[in-house]
């Protein structure tokens, strides 16, 4: 499957030059201790966010109530407020809302993982600059979630008092529910914009897109239908407003052009300074 002719053409080559940024060079060596560490931190900055706003938790659910409404009334204008219908449409069919609801739970974190793992050992020439990126992402995202609390649709009560979708997660099945267990006390219910779930699924998309031989257009086709479906069940389940899924996956866009767009230019810079390869073959 060929690029876009124009914009997306450029885009996706600046993108292929920046995951090689390390010079077509496999990784002879991971330091474990500093991939777990990365992963750590990550999670202690995530905690921090959810800690610091549940310090003044009564202020902080008026404001994520306030924000939500302001997403799903923003929605009603755009005509993007699908979530209740759609919804309304599959709770009649309780084991496939199961299904769902299990697809939701499991592969937001094997299928991240298991790219990062493919990376590593299949295309570990590319894997640092994936890992980064997904990093970059992910802080990016959780500091959206602690400038911007919105209470999700499954939370948000409408004015006859009834929440704008089941939580299905809660109430049909699945791999696990916010209200529950481990996940109840670290997971921010309060924390959909943008949705860290398409972000993640919209990089899995990109890392895999950009690993693939240009001429594997039906692989390419499979990646693509991955991000789709964590969309579709992050509405069905009543987790996320539509234009959380619009966000997070312009989230991943953004970070991962403007990573690219810096990897390229220390690229150029390390190389002009060592002398290693004239400029010109850089643009």
């Amino acid at each position: 499957m060929a690029d876009p002719p124009t914009g997306g053409r450029r885009a996706g080559g600046l993108i292929r030059r920046a995951q090689h940024s390390g010079g077509d060079r496999p990784v002879r060596r991971i330091y474990w201790w500093f991939e777990i560490a990365l992963a750590v931190w990550g999670y202690i900055i995530y905690a921090q966010a959810r800690e610091t706003h549940g310090a003044n938790a009564h202020d902080y659910k008026q404001l994520a109530a306030q924000n939500g409404r302001d997403l799903f009334n923003f929605e009603k204008v755009i005509g993007w407020d699908w979530e209740r219908g759609l919804q309304r449409n599959l709770l009649p069919y309780k084991g496939f809302l199961q299904v769902v609801g299990g697809f939701y739970g499991g592969a937001h974190f094997v299928v991240t993982i298991g790219v990062l793992v493919f990376l590593l050992f299949k295309r570990p020439q590319l894997y640092r600059f994936w890992r980064t990126s997904l990093f970059v992402l992910t802080m990016a995202a959780v500091g959206c979630f602690a400038l911007y609390p919105a209470m999700p649709p499954r939370l948000l009560k409408d004015a006859s008092g009834q929440t704008i979708t089941v939580d299905t997660l809660d109430k049909v099945g699945g791999l696990w529910s916010y209200n529950h267990g481990v996940v109840e006390h670290i997971s921010d219910g309060y924390a959909p914009m943008p949705s860290l779930h398409l972000g993640w699924a919209t990089w899995v998309a990109m890392a895999l897109w950009f690993a693939m031989p240009a001429r594997s257009w039906w692989r390419r086709g499979l990646v693509i239908l991955y991000p789709l479906a964590v969309y579709f069940a992050v509405i069905a389940t009543g987790t996320h407003f539509v234009i959380d899924g619009v966000a997070g996956m312009a989230l991943t866009g953004v970070v991962v052009l403007a990573f690219a767009w810096l990897a390229v230019r220390f690229r150029r810079w390390r190389q002009l300074r060592t002398g290693s390869r004239p400029i010109s073959e850089l643009k």
